[in-house]
């Protein structure tokens, strides 16, 4: 079970991905097939549901044109 630290993390998380790909005007499917990567996943990571590995955020800050530190929160 998460703790609610961890939860808080992975909601901010999905959050900045869906800022960051809305700004960029691209569609939940869009972005995962420019990352290789399954729609399902990604809305699961959007949602806050579950932990993005390392290799998951690189692809993800590759995808969206955008340092990898700018997903990540702020505070932890």
């Amino acid at each position: 079970m998460e703790s609610r630290r961890e939860e808080n993390i992975l909601k901010e998380f999905g959050q900045r991905v869906k800022a960051a790909r809305k700004a960029k005007k691209l569609s939940l499917r869009k972005l995962a097939l420019n990352i290789d990567m399954d729609w399902s996943f990604l809305n699961r990571l959007e949602k806050g549901t579950t932990n993005p590995s390392l290799t998951t955020i690189l692809a993800l800050a590759e995808g969206l044109g955008i340092a990898p530190v700018t997903l990540l929160p702020e505070k932890y």
